[in-house]
């Protein structure tokens, strides 16, 4: 399919290609050799690109981001990803959009979207695989709290977070898919455990950013459910949707520098 990106979103491509070789490609060798953006660079990155006007390009505008909407987020990810950095300029505000209240925006998700922070997302656990309907993890009403238990694998980055979103199991009577519920859990909580961090196939070791966590009786107040009772599949859908985008634009930016690459050789 041929089409042409509007002039707006054109020129955020050129902003974003001119940051990539400029930024970006200098940190290339040393990326191949850990496998990933080096952590302590990332702040320092992220706060060029929200200088260029590279930054929460698809969250609204009265959420402090550019209002530009999936065509523009994925254009971007695409030319930056033609030099394999993972690098990531804001995005995947979903969750935050459409089922956090006031209090949670103006305590957590705002200094996400500006860049202050970092979030991680705990869904995957060891006995379940990417079936949430597989999930384990329950969350007990105690009075004004819940308490959380069990093991969630791959929370992606949650090394590096300030809160983390867990699914967790509140209602197991209910249809299968409307028996958990979204939680946010500070990372600091009590009873939260990073048993270790692994990586990715081609991360070496000891550099990898996915942790293995467990969750010891953690008590979070209530106010911290994300979403309705029972909704956390609809919350998980609305993250990973936009998330499987990004990734698949990520990938085709990594596939035309290959193929570049090849053409020049």
């Amino acid at each position: 399919m041929n089409f042409d990106l509007p002039d707006d979103v054109q020129r955020l491509v050129a902003v974003a290609r001119e940051f990539r070789e400029e930024r970006l490609a200098p940190l290339e060798p040393e990326f191949l050799l850990n496998g990933n953006v080096p952590w302590p660079l990332r702040p320092q990155l992220q706060q060029e690109a929200r200088d260029r006007g590279l930054w929460a390009i698809d969250v609204p505008e009265e959420h402090g981001g550019l209002g530009q909407g999936q065509l523009a987020v994925c254009a971007v990810h695409e030319e930056l990803n033609k030099h394999p950095m993972m690098f990531e300029v804001g995005g995947a505000p979903e969750p935050v959009l459409y089922h956090c209240a006031p209090h949670q925006w103006d305590r957590y998700f705002a200094a996400v979207v500006r860049g202050e922070r970092r979030s991680a997302y705990a869904f995957t656990e060891p006995g379940a695989g990417s079936d949430l309907g597989a999930i384990t993890t329950t969350a007990v009403r105690d009075g004004d709290e819940w308490v959380i238990s069990g093991e969630k694998w791959f929370s992606s980055h949650a090394s590096f977070s300030s809160f983390l979103i867990v699914m967790a199991i509140t209602d197991p009577d209910n249809p299968p898919y409307q028996q958990m519920s979204m939680f946010i859990v500070p990372t600091d909580s009590p009873g939260v455990e990073i048993i270790r961090d692994v990586g990715l196939g081609y991360e070496q070791a000891g550099h990898g950013t996915h942790a293995y966590m467990r969750y010891n009786d953690v008590r979070v107040p209530a106010e911290n459910m994300l979403g309705p009772r029972g909704g956390a599949f609809v919350v998980a859908q609305t993250r990973l949707g936009g998330g499987r985008v990004h990734h698949a634009m990520r990938t085709l930016g990594s596939a035309q520098r290959a193929l570049d690459i090849a053409i020049d050789l």
